[in-house]
């Protein structure tokens, strides 16, 4: 229903998201466990490596805490904070759909996952997926048929699979 009511373009819109940019996304409260930190490494490779290219990042459930402390700390040091955008967590269990709708990718970087909610919530909403290899996430992602698998904590790897999606 949600999907039926509305629209990624408006949504796009009232995020300020250019039409045209590629939107990565990791969907979660921040802990270590969900490692929004590697996201936050294989993005800025990505920036780095396609200056001229409208991307934007986004990490929906900013939980406050010291860990997200240090993941806008590293952002902020980029220089490339303006490419981010840091979405609070709230309690409302609908608070995601947005941003699986306005993005292109979404992206699951855990170390350890039970029952991964958030891949499956992606491909029900037909985005592309990039998964960590990690038990349940690899039951779910069948690498290059339905999504990616790449190793935990390597965010060079992440950041190529995304460049190969951007391409």
């Amino acid at each position: 229903i949600f999907i039926q009511r509305n629209s990624p373009f408006e949504l796009r819109e009232k995020f300020g998201i250019a039409k045209s940019s590629k939107v990565f996304t990791i969907v979660g409260p921040t802990n270590k466990r969900k490692a929004q930190k590697m996201f936050v490494n294989a993005a800025l490779q990505v920036l780095d490596q396609n200056s001229g290219r409208e991307l934007d990042f986004f990490i929906a459930g900013a939980r406050d805490g010291t860990y997200l402390d240090e993941l806008k700390t590293l952002i902020h040091d980029s220089g490339k904070g303006a490419r981010f955008h840091v979405i609070p967590e709230t309690q409302d269990v609908f608070q995601y759909y947005p941003f699986y709708l306005l993005s292109d990718v979404i992206v699951s970087c855990s170390t350890e996952e039970v029952f991964p909610l958030t891949i499956l919530e992606a491909m029900a909403t037909k985005k592309a997926v990039i998964g960590t290899n990690v038990f349940s996430t690899r039951e779910v992602i069948e690498q290059d048929e339905n999504g990616f698998l790449v190793a935990p904590a390597d965010a060079k790897e992440l950041a190529e699979r995304m460049n190969f999606l951007i391409e």
